[in-house]
């Protein structure tokens, strides 16, 4: 592959969030057959004779890039093709993003003959379109918004040939390692909208950002019926005073491009906003330094426009325009899917029922180049958030080039500490011990299922570095002190005394002891497929089990308290779940932990409660205790809290049980370590675990 081609890119623009269009054009014959083989740092999107073909470079790490390779037969003509490519260069890390050179690598192959490939002679310019180093943070983990200029022209439409010059060869970049490990995402047609809001609005400052000024403008509400008017195929808003805007509900929580086709009497500026609810009479577009806009300034006439370089994830989408005019014949999106296929499922309950396809909305709206924690804020690839995702997925679908994808992608990203970042792929500084260790259970979970050992085999490296950072840890007390530094981030999940802030200064915790002993039975198993030796894992667990019964378990009580080192007597259910899931509990009466986890801490028992991502391993431990017993609990505990949300309007389950007010205001509607039902229900219900 790419014996020909070469990386290139245009040689005056290096700087981060750069738009560079590229033009180039071959010869076909009459029905060929082609292929397009494509990579790029950061992304792409793909025009050939005008017409949008796809977008999406799989985000890993530069020194693994994956290409792509897409049919592209059915956009091909007899006599010259033409191809665009518009390249958008983000340079600067985030939560999904490593920092790379830019650049853009492709070829067109048809049956072995190679029609066209990048190198010096592909010309190339600044995209008009997409205004560059505008460099506004949607959020810190998610990266940049975008500002497009519908006045100029753009590759998909025209190339101006004035405007072109010839590509830089970029010989340092290595040629792309691998092609995708998983699938091209699906792009559908469009949502259907509704407007649930419009009026007369003014800006109240001039500055701060987009989003800050649409936060804080002052709305004047006006009915339908009075500023609308239908002209037999579109809605024409007009109003005699201000400037319009309006708000769209999509009916339901959506993650895709927008895509938008607006007329308007005069050039003017437009600013959309985005969110998962509404806020203050309109989306929340400026939340702490978060900021939920994009600009567009619109020409005269007609604009339409797919922005397939931003996925975006949301409800409501709403539209600032300075004009007092303005046809809107579709202000939307088309979403973008991971393909694949739904088994059926049924509980013989209604309520169970709708829970388990709520799940599964949850877990597809969570999953596009790689698993994603939120649609909305971030989009990030953590491992305790896609471990409750695979579970659930292994189920809901029997698909396992997804999983297989995320692992390896998170394995590529190993750290000299031996610890996994926070996400996969970014070059962050900051990790959580406690995902890092999640990643091993993620591994043989996975093999369970799939049967796959070149995976095993292929992670077990990582793995491995895991667990000797661990094993060099524990001290002269017989435990494993929290990790210090601005690096490392001692969190389990969002609640007091486990959020990693509460407890800064504690040196003995008890989450990170237990969690460590319950993932060596998964790495003793990995290891017992691989032929490799056990027996001094088996005997650090046993050690470590010990040394948490004589260090944190209080025989009065009956329960393990949280940290050593401080008067504080905290309980947690998460600290004593995984207790009973690593076995410190073996030998020892646990009904008051049966009666802190049964009520999840605000029973009879009191204690610090585990929130919706947490739920696994509270579960988990009831079984582990007694199955029959709590079998019946756990599922109609599932029924109260997901029944609370469904009350509340989800279409997607949440973050948080708060919902959208946790966080100060930021808590996500659509998060993927949610979907728990799914398993529960096929563990409890169906009974078909591995």
């Amino acid at each position: 592959m790419f014996s020909k081609a070469k990386w290139i890119w245009h040689p005056d623009y290096d700087t981060s969030d750069t738009y560079i269009e590229f033009f180039a054009s071959c010869e076909c014959k009459n029905s060929q057959e082609a292929v397009l083989r494509i990579a790029a740092d950061s992304d792409y999107a793909v025009f050939i004779n005008g017409n949008f073909v796809a977008s999406g470079q799989y985000m890993d790490y530069p020194h693994n890039r994956a290409y792509d390779e897409i049919d592209i037969s059915k956009y091909l003509v007899s006599g010259v093709n033409t191809f665009g490519f518009c390249i958008w260069y983000i340079g600067e890390s985030n939560f999904m993003y490593s920092h790379g050179e830019p650049g853009l690598i492709y070829e067109v192959d048809s049956g072995g003959e190679i029609l066209l490939y990048s190198d010096k002679n592909t010309f190339c310019r600044k995209s008009k379109r997409y205004i560059s180093g505008r460099k506004q943070w949607i959020t810190p983990q998610l990266g940049y918004g975008f500002c497009l200029d519908m006045t100029k022209d753009f590759i998909g439409e025209s190339f101006n040939r004035n405007d072109l010059i010839n590509s830089a060869e970029k010989p340092s970049m290595p040629l792309p390692a691998h092609l995708r490990e998983n699938k091209k995402l699906i792009l559908n047609d469009r949502v259907d909208t509704e407007i649930v809001c419009q009026g007369a609005y003014s800006f109240i400052s001039d500055d701060g950002t987009d989003g800050s000024k649409m936060q804080r403008a002052l709305l004047s509400f006006c009915p339908f019926d009075e500023m609308a008017k239908n002209d037999g195929s579109s809605t024409v808003f007009t109003l005699n005073n201000g400037n319009v805007f309006l708000i769209f509900d999509l009916k339901s929580e959506n993650a895709g491009f927008l895509d938008f086709d607006i007329e308007t009497d005069k050039e003017c500026k437009a600013v959309i906003g985005w969110g998962e609810h509404l806020c203050d009479g309109r989306c929340r577009t400026e939340i702490e330094y978060r900021d939920f806009s994009s600009v567009i300034h619109l020409k005269r006439g007609r604009n339409t426009f797919l922005q397939p370089l931003r996925r975006l994830g949301l409800r409501y989408l709403q539209i600032f325009i300075e004009s007092s005019k303005v046809k809107i014949n579709y202000l939307g999106i088309r979403p973008t899917e991971y393909p694949l296929e739904v088994l059926p499922f049924s509980t013989g309950n209604l309520l169970r029922n709708t829970i388990y396809d709520v799940s599964v909305r949850t877990l597809r709206l969570c999953m596009h180049e790689h698993y994603e924690d939120c649609p909305w804020r971030e989009q990030s690839l953590y491992t305790l958030d896609s471990r409750n995702q695979m579970l659930c997925g292994y189920y809901a679908f029997k698909e396992y080039e997804f999983p297989r994808s995320s692992l390896r992608l998170i394995a590529a990203g190993i750290r000299e500490d031996g610890l996994f970042p926070i996400t996969a792929p970014t070059d962050c500084n900051l990790t959580i011990p406690f995902f890092s260790l999640i990643y091993l259970v993620q591994v043989w979970e996975y093999y369970q299922h799939s049967n796959d050992i070149e995976t095993v085999k292929y992670c077990f490296p990582a793995m491995e570095k895991v667990v000797k950072t661990f094993l060099s840890r524990i001290d002269e007390n017989r435990l494993i002190p929290n990790f210090d530094g601005e690096e490392y981030w001692n969190f389990y999940e969002w609640q007091p005394y486990l959020d990693g802030e509460t407890y800064k200064d504690t040196k003995y915790d008890l989450c990170i002891n237990a969690a460590f002993s319950y993932v060596l039975d998964s790495y003793i198993n990995c290891c017992l497929l691989l032929n490799r030796p056990v027996d001094k894992y088996a005997e650090t667990k046993k050690e470590l089990n010990k040394t948490i019964k004589d260090k944190f378990f209080d025989n009065e009580k009956g329960l393990f308290r949280l940290c050593l080192t401080h008067d504080e007597d905290k309980i947690s259910a998460l600290g004593n779940a995984l207790c009973v899931l690593c076995g410190a509990t073996d030998n020892l009466d646990t009904t008051a932990i049966e009666l802190l986890l049964k009520d999840n801490g605000e029973g009879e028992i009191k204690g610090i409660p585990s929130t919706l991502s947490m739920f696994l391993y509270r579960y988990d431990a009831l079984l582990k205790i007694n199955k029959e017993k709590y079998a019946d609990l756990i599922l109609n505990d599932i029924d109260k809290t997901y029944l609370y949300m469904l009350r509340n309007g989800a279409t997607s389950f949440w973050e948080t049980i708060k919902g959208e007010a946790d966080f100060d205001d930021a808590g996500s509607l659509c998060h993927g370590w949610s979907a728990l039902p799914v398993y529960y229900y096929h563990k409890l219900i169906r009974n078909d675990f591995p």
